[in-house]
C-alpha cells in the first residue's frame, strides 16, 4: 500500500504560480494609489484656483465686467498660475451675459438665442494642468447678479 500524504510536484508548482501572481498584483497597488492620489491633488488644486478666480470676479464692480452683448470676443486670458508637483496650471476666464432662453427650447436654440438678462452675468473659469504624466482640466461657472 502506498502513502499519499505529500503534495505532488504539479500541486506545488500551481500554488507557487498563484502566489506569484498575487504578489505581483499586490506590489503594483502602491504605484496605482500614488497616481490616483496625485491626480486627486492636481484636481483639488485646480478647483481651488478656479473658485478663487470666481471670487475675484464676484468682488469686482458689476459694471466693469465685460458683457457678451457689448464685446463679441470675451475676456479670454491664459496665464501660468503656479507650478505644483511639476505641474503647470493655466486658466481662462469668459464673462458673458447670462442667456435666459426658453427652457423648453432645444439646446442649440438656447445657445444661439440673443435673449440676455442685463442684470446677470455668467463667469466661466477653466483651469487646466499639465505635467509629465498628469494632465486634465476643471471648469466652474458662477452667475453674478447686479447689486
Amino acid at each position: 500500500m502506498r502513502n499519499d500524504s505529500g503534495f505532488t510536484l504539479i500541486e506545488v508548482m500551481v500554488s507557487l504560480s498563484l502566489m506569484g501572481f498575487l504578489l505581483i498584483g499586490m506590489s503594483m497597488m502602491p504605484m496605482q494609489m500614488r497616481a490616483l492620489r496625485a491626480n486627486a491633488e492636481a484636481r483639488a488644486t485646480a478647483v481651488s484656483y478656479a473658485e478663487n478666480i470666481i471670487e475675484q470676479y464676484r468682488n469686482m464692480d458689476y459694471d466693469t465686467l465685460p458683457n457678451r452683448a457689448l464685446q463679441p470676443i470675451i475676456n479670454l486670458r491664459n496665464a501660468d498660475v503656479t507650478k505644483n508637483m511639476n505641474l503647470t496650471y493655466r486658466y481662462s476666464v469668459v464673462v458673458e451675459g447670462y442667456n435666459i432662453g426658453n427652457i423648453s427650447a432645444n439646446f442649440d436654440n438656447m445657445l444661439t438665442s440673443t435673449n440676455v438678462n442685463p442684470q446677470v452675468k455668467q463667469v466661466r473659469v477653466r483651469v487646466t494642468w499639465q505635467g509629465e504624466r498628469l494632465n486634465g482640466f476643471v471648469e466652474r461657472t458662477a452667475l453674478i447678479p447686479k447689486k
